[in-house]
Order: C-alpha cells, then sequence, then structure tokens
C-alpha cells in the first residue's frame, strides 16, 4: 500500500509539473495573439512569422496536454478503500507513516467482518444441534417472532420490472441500470439533468444529480459514486434529493418509497423553466427554484421557503 502511495506521489508531481508548463504555454499563445503581427516593411513575411510562431505555441500546447493525459492515466486507484466507503478516503492522509489512522481502521474492519461470519457459522451450527427439551422448545414456541424486514431481499429482476413499468408510465424518463451489485440506475429527465440511484433491493441508499452532459464513468472505467456535479445548481438539488430521499423512506412499503421519490424527482423536468409559487420569478441570486415540496410539488427557491 506504501508503494502504490509513494508512486502516486511521482505521478502527482509528475501531473502538476504538466499543468504548469501547459498554462505556461496556454500564455504564451495568447500573448503572440494579443502582439498581433509586428509592424515590417515586408508585410508578407512578417505574416508568415507570425503564423509560424503560432503554429509552434500550439504545437508546444498539444505536446504539454499529452504530456499530462500520460501522467493521469499513470495514476493507480486505491481499491482497497473502495470497499470502505468514506472511511477509505483516510488512505490519501499524505503523513500516512506518522499518523496510520488508515491501516488501523482496515484492520478492524477484516476482524469485523471476520467475526461476523464466525459467529454467523455458530449460530447455524448451534440451531441444528439445539437440545429439545419439553420445556425449552414450548417457550421458543410461545414467543411471537418478529417478521424480518424484507426490503433489501427483492429480486433483481423485479426491480428492472419496476422501472420498466415506470418508464412507458413517464415517457419523458429514461431508466438505465448501470450496474448490478450493488443496483445502480441512471436516471435521465430529458435534457435536463440525470440522476445516480443506488439501491440495495428497494432501500434508496444514495442519490447523485448532475447535468446531462456529465459522464458517470471515470477514465479508467469505473462507476463514479462519489464526485459532485460541477454546477452548483446540480449540488443543491443533490443535497434536496438526499433529503427527499429520507422522507420517503417507508421499511413496511419499499415500492412505495422509491415510487414516490420518482414523482418527487419527476417535478425537476422543468427546472429552468417554472416560476417560483411565491415570487413568480424563475432566477434569483442566478439560481432558479431548486426546492420542490414533498406534497404539492411546488418549486420555490431557496431563500423563498423561509
Amino acid at each position: 500500500m506504501a508503494a502504490v502511495t509513494k508512486e502516486n506521489v511521482l505521478m502527482i508531481t509528475s501531473s502538476i509539473a504538466a499543468i504548469q508548463k501547459l498554462r505556461t504555454g496556454v500564455s504564451k499563445t495568447f500573448s503572440h495573439l494579443n502582439q498581433g503581427i509586428t509592424a515590417s516593411k515586408d508585410e508578407g513575411e512578417a505574416k508568415k512569422g507570425f503564423v509560424k510562431q503560432f503554429q509552434e505555441d500550439l504545437v508546444g500546447v498539444k505536446n504539454s496536454f499529452d504530456e499530462l493525459e500520460t501522467s493521469i492515466a499513470s495514476l493507480q486507484p486505491l481499491k482497497e478503500a473502495a470497499n470502505m466507503g468514506n472511511l477509505g478516503q483516510i488512505s490519501l492522509d499524505p503523513v500516512l507513516d506518522k499518523t496510520p489512522i488508515y491501516p488501523q481502521v482496515l484492520q478492524t474492519y477484516k476482524w469485523s467482518t471476520k467475526l461476523r461470519e464466525h459467529a454467523q457459522a455458530a449460530d447455524s451450527i448451534l440451531n441444528r444441534q439445539a437440545p429439545k427439551r419439553t420445556y425449552g422448545h414450548i417457550s421458543v414456541l410461545s414467543k411471537k417472532r418478529k417478521t424480518p424486514p424484507s426490503s433489501h431481499t427483492y429480486n433483481p429482476v423485479h426491480v428492472d420490472k419496476f422501472f420498466d413499468t415506470w418508464q412507458k408510465n413517464y415517457t419523458s424518463v429514461e431508466v438505465k441500470r448501470v450496474q448490478q451489485s450493488p443496483n445502480v440506475f441512471q436516471v435521465t429527465l430529458g435534457r435536463t439533468l440525470q440522476v445516480v440511484l443506488v439501491l440495495q433491493s428497494f432501500i434508496i441508499e444514495r442519490v447523485i444529480v448532475r447535468a446531462h452532459h456529465e459522464v458517470i464513468l471515470q477514465v479508467d472505467g469505473t462507476l463514479d459514486l462519489w464526485t459532485q456535479s460541477k454546477y452548483a445548481v446540480f449540488r443543491k438539488i443533490t443535497d434536496h434529493a438526499t433529503s427527499a430521499m429520507l422522507n420517503f423512506h417507508f421499511m413496511t412499503m419499499p415500492e412505495l418509497s422509491v415510487k414516490s421519490f420518482m414523482l418527487w424527482l419527476n417535478s425537476y423536468l422543468r427546472l429552468f423553466t417554472m416560476p417560483c409559487k411565491k415570487c413568480g420569478r424563475i432566477l434569483k441570486g442566478n439560481m432558479p427554484p431548486t426546492w420542490r415540496d414533498f406534497v404539492t410539488l411546488s418549486a420555490l427557491h431557496e431563500s423563498c421557503r423561509q
């Protein structure tokens, strides 16, 4: 792990140097364009010199950009950190040798996983070899067993069937499965926005809202479930969607939870054309109405909610 970290540090340093070189080349190109063709008696030679210099600047910018792409492609992802969610980000600490929090957390995570597996195996063995005494057997049967939650045990085919039916009823919404385990779906609302839904069966675990043209895959082809949108409006809608995900959560009716959330999400189809219900304006503070009421689905600016 330490070797990979050191190698990544070298690649990051090389990438920063390539960025600086690229910025210098771009600045030099624009500087030459700003200066234009210098006054000379031979106007033809002056134009040829200007074009030649401009071509050399563009070639330099292209070489610097290719060098930057090569450096970025050489970065190695931290595969172990991806399995631990947000805790995996601790591995990015530059002083990992002085503060070994991540190795300790990783060791604890492995130990707890192994302990859970052994406990499940022991529980299975003890249940098969339990003593069948009369009073003990009757007392167990007399207790009413709680029905275990089933919202996380639905067949993936059932989830796909639910979204297929949804698309037939709402033609402006496109739902596409991106990953099988966990269930990851890409929901596209016309040409307005796209949403990445992470589901554990019918339980929504994470929502990320991005612009229609933003990609959901990283450079190495893996699914990007953490990077926020570069646009403030979609980052704000991501926060609202997370609140809606929690508001519409019904443990005993998981399908209703997803259906209610999708109905709420569908109200963003006219994000940039629907005016605020309170002030009647579309833009306020350079932002459209990003909030949708959970009951009426009314559009409101963030400041108009108060």
